[in-house]
């Protein structure tokens, strides 16, 4: 059986309303862990929710304890459900028909001559209006895989885990999300633990999923780069930097994720309109990253 997991954060309800409608369609489980302050109402005027109730259930945690434990929270639900794989989505993430299904065949196919961690859809960056590329790490630099004209699966380094496919003997064998990081690098470091185990990752472009990051793009020079709030780059420093220290990440990986941590310090630092905050923030996360902080960000006093 295969049962997903939503995390949820203030949702566009109506919006969201449709997200789980197109997720029980194809699976045999589905729950939504809440991490917003605040409980909300899904099914009361969707007839096919309400009629596929027994298959549907909501985990209120009447705050935001991070994707990390929100996806630990579910999937926890799940193998209890008795699934044996698990689809993890966020709560914008619109899952085409058949996805699911192809996933699963994927997985179970390149399962029979290997260990796969996860296998995961090319997907569309609703924002960036672009699709974002499969990712391997290189020596020093990042190789970039154009979702087009690769063949049916490719092997990756990683992962978004909205979208991925894992299942019950990956995560026996490699272990619930990392809930210190709270929320970005989540993927990354799941990704990466599972790599140092000897297991493989895997996207293919026969499922496309649409999927969006950060808030509205900065456009410079005709371009549309990625843009997250201060607070965000405030995780995204820290826990590179907690990635930095981990003894199973080869010296050659740390480099690349450090160095584009600085990159993205130095642009961040420059391009926004609210500059000052996003330094104030990226330099909060930097002595804590140094410092060894985890959780959620808590301001000193």
């Amino acid at each position: 059986m295969v049962g997903g997991v939503i995390v949820a954060y203030n949702p566009d309800i109506k919006e969201f309303r449709l997200v789980i409608k197109a997720a029980l369609t194809q699976l045999d489980f589905l729950v939504v862990v809440n991490n917003s302050q605040n409980s909300f109402v899904i099914s009361k005027d969707i007839d096919f929710i309400e009629s596929n109730e027994k298959r549907f259930s909501i985990i209120e945690n009447g705050e935001n304890v991070g994707i990390a434990k929100a996806l630990n929270i579910g999937l926890e639900f799940l193998k209890n459900c008795g699934c044996s794989h698990f689809l993890l989505l966020d709560h914008d993430s619109l899952i085409p028909k058949s996805m699911v299904r192809c996933l699963v065949e994927m997985y179970i196919l390149l399962s029979e001559s290997q260990n796969v961690a996860a296998v995961g859809p090319a997907y569309f960056n609703s924002r960036l209006k672009k699709f974002a590329p499969f990712i391997r790490y290189g020596n020093l630099t990042l190789q970039k895989i154009d979702t087009k004209t690769q063949k049916k699966y490719v092997e990756t380094h990683f992962l978004i885990s909205s979208g991925s496919l894992l299942s019950l003997e990956s995560l026996s064998k490699v272990g619930y999300m990392e809930e210190g990081l709270f929320i970005d690098y989540v993927d990354t470091e799941w990704c990466l633990r599972a790599i140092s185990l000897g297991y493989k990752l895997y996207g293919t472009n026969e499922a496309v999923m649409e999927h969006s990051l950060g808030d509205e793009p900065i456009k410079i020079l005709g371009l549309r780069l990625p843009l997250h709030s201060p607070l965000r780059h405030y995780y995204l420093v820290r826990n590179a930097i907690a990635l930095g220290k981990k003894k199973y990440i080869p010296l050659k990986w740390k480099i690349i994720i450090l160095t584009r941590m600085l990159r993205s310090f130095i642009f961040y630092s420059i391009a926004p309109y609210n500059r000052l905050d996003h330094v104030k923030k990226m330099m909060i996360g930097m002595v804590d990253g140094v410092k060894g902080r985890q959780g959620k960000y808590k301001p000193y006093d």
